[in-house]
């Protein structure tokens, strides 16, 4: 749990980053300005969770909440950094997914408290470097659509979980 021996990731060697990169390169040629290209990219919430394994992160929310802010707030300084990455190179919108963060594995103070000071973050650099941002809530969000709608992302992606006439 020592976060100060935490590597800087690699982003100019990283697989996955240039993958994307590649992908978002033969996008631009094929289709140039006629279509939107939407990269997905990571959110704090998701980096945090992968590093310790979903189970241990969860237990980490309720045990010891100080070092889930210290890690949030390493993974969001990487998270900006890939995101500015991918919209620098031709993605359109960078596509935040947010599985862990509904109702149905989170509550509300816990989304107020982990999830949402990060994101809204994430966003607002974004938008500043001239990103669009799209969110997509996972699952139930109904008791947190407020905030979803503070965070002020470009575009709000909802599923089937959610009930329109409510």
């Amino acid at each position: 749990k020592d976060l100060a021996t935490l590597p800087e990731p690699d982003f100019a060697n990283s697989i996955w980053m240039n993958r994307k990169l590649e992908i978002i390169d033969l996008l631009k040629k094929e289709v140039g300005d006629q279509a939107v290209i939407i990269a997905p990219a990571i959110t704090p919430l998701r980096a945090a969770a992968m590093m310790r394994g979903s189970m241990n992160f969860m237990l980490d929310l309720a045990e010891a909440p100080e070092f889930v802010k210290d890690l949030m707030e390493i993974c969001t300084r990487h998270c900006l950094t890939a995101g500015v990455i991918l919209g620098n190179n031709g993605a359109d919108f960078l596509f935040y997914p947010l599985p862990l963060a509904s109702k149905n594995l989170i509550s509300r103070t816990c989304f107020e408290e982990f999830v949402y000071p990060y994101m809204k973050q994430v966003v607002q650099i974004m938008q500043k470097e001239g990103i669009k941002t799209l969110l997509h809530p996972c699952g139930d969000w109904e008791d947190r659509f407020d905030l979803v709608a503070g965070m002020r992302a470009d575009m709000l992606q909802i599923t089937s979980k959610v009930d329109l006439a409510s």
